[in-house]
């Protein structure tokens, strides 16, 4: 019985990281909108899956980030749509921080891990001036 209890934990605390994050994304997308004085992104949440929300351009509809968090696994997967010139970004949560792979090995806190999946939606921006 000792064991479910431990293995529910993980779940709940991913739970919060994913409350916590989400928010983060939002408050993030909300910011560079303002700076831009028109709304640029928007964050779209699932409604089929409880842990998931794209980050979508209002000028591109293949302009968009899906964030997905398994729970059980703790793996944080972000796919970028076709308009975008580069690959997903995979994370481990572990605690407050996200262990990135691949090309994006490493440590991050929760800003930074934003940081860097903005940045994968603000280049195209960029490229288009």
């Amino acid at each position: 019985m000792a064991a479910k209890a431990a293995a529910v934990l993980p779940a709940a605390e991913n739970c919060r990281f994913w409350t916590r994050f989400q928010r983060l994304v939002q408050d993030r997308v909300s910011e560079v909108n303002a700076i831009a004085g028109e709304p640029l992104w928007e964050v779209v949440t699932s409604r089929e899956i409880p842990q998931a929300f794209t980050i979508q351009s209002t000028r591109c509809s293949a302009d968009f980030l899906d964030c997905l968090l398994d729970s059980e696994t703790a793996i944080l997967r972000c796919r970028p749509g076709s308009a975008i010139g580069s690959g997903p970004l995979k994370f481990r949560v572990a605690g407050e921080r996200l262990c990135g792979f691949g090309r994006n090995s490493g440590d991050y806190t929760d800003y930074d891990a934003v940081t860097l999946i903005l940045d994968k939606l603000a280049w195209i921006e960029d490229d288009g001036k």
